[in-house]
């Protein structure tokens, strides 16, 4: 594997040199003398380095999903969070009506759904590459292997886990509350929870990349989560956000997502009925309701269903921008070093 490539490459040679040289006496190399690391070759994963580009991601996947696997506790985590969230989810918002006061009750639902797929994923993203990055620098510049493999072989070691966090939580979620829509709609808000998920990792990856240390990781993490929440459309109606701040909302993956929620949601989400607690509360008559169909909430949330392609669209684009920037900010933190 990346050990036994490592003691029969040039690099290892030449560290045994070093230490048997040192052994007998002799002074240390200057940093400037010791072995180089060929640049474009820390980049692709070729030159310096004994194995090649699909061997180092072979290896780095497989040591990374070997010590998840060793750590007995990091199943049992993901299965009580993800179970305690949706039973939490799932009692306080137990069989919504579909009546006036139940669409308001359907909303936060949904965006209580969003805010948990989204901190979820991010927290533990933010503290990645702080806590290895002392690792990665001896073993990238040592020639063991390069960035790219790297940033690759955490990406698929972690998707197995996160799936598994994010099942667990939409099955349980989705039908405690009885959330209506049409026969495809459990699978629109399962790929919209994965979407959230994939998201939120990118940017806690791209974050944890820029920032010195956890502690500034954490902190602007938490900047980029509120400028994410507020213009997504259920904080503030998306008709109603200043013209000073409506490139928020075009840049929000939030918006993206509560768009795409919300369409998938309400489109063919039939009658909202004038119930019986809602004649009394003197809300809605039989006649006169603020909402009939599901349409009418669209309408109220400034959501048009043509913008449900878009939306998906942009969510993949913005994943993709954020693991490549990610992928430069490590890069370039590790080479200069």
């Amino acid at each position: 594997g990346l050990v036994a490539a490592y003691a029969a490459s040039a690099q290892g040679q030449a560290m045994r040199s070093e230490a048997l040289a040192l052994m007998q006496g002799a002074a240390p190399l200057e940093s400037a003398e010791k072995a180089e690391v060929d640049n474009k070759g820390c980049l692709y994963g070729y030159g310096t380095y004994k194995l090649n580009l699909l061997a180092q991601y072979y290896w780095l996947t497989y040591r990374e999903l070997r010590v998840k696997l060793r750590n007995k506790f990091l199943f049992v985590g993901i299965v009580m969070r993800s179970l305690v969230t949706a039973l939490l989810f799932g009692s306080f918002y137990w069989n919504l009506d579909q009546d006036q006061r139940g669409v308001q009750s359907y909303l936060g639902a949904m965006f209580m759904c969003l805010i948990n797929g989204f901190v979820t994923f991010l927290i533990p993203a933010l503290q990645v590459v702080p806590g290895q990055i002392h690792i990665l620098r001896r073993e990238h510049q040592g020639g063991m292997y390069s960035v790219l493999p790297y940033w690759a072989a955490r990406i698929t070691a972690e998707l197995p886990f996160d799936t598994l966090a994010v099942t667990l939580f939409s099955v349980p979620t989705y039908y405690m509350i009885g959330l209506a829509g049409d026969e495809d709609f459990f699978a629109e808000f399962w790929a919209n929870m994965m979407c959230l998920m994939l998201v939120a990792s990118a940017l806690g990856a791209l974050v944890s990349a820029l920032a010195p240390d956890g502690a500034l990781a954490l902190a602007l993490g938490a900047m980029c989560m509120m400028f994410s929440i507020i213009p997504s459309g259920f904080v503030a109606n998306l008709d109603k956000i200043p013209n000073y701040y409506s490139w928020m909302k075009d840049i929000s993956f939030c918006t993206y997502s509560w768009r795409w929620l919300n369409i998938a949601a309400w489109e063919n989400f039939g009658v909202i009925v004038c119930s019986q607690s809602d004649l009394n509360a003197g809300i809605c008559t039989a006649e006169q309701r603020q909402y009939r169909t599901g349409m009418d909430v669209l309408r109220n949330l400034a959501i048009d269903t043509d913008e449900q392609d878009f939306s998906i669209l942009m969510l993949f684009v913005i994943i993709a921008a954020f693991r490549a920037l990610g992928f430069v900010a490590l890069y370039r933190k590790v080479s200069m070093a």
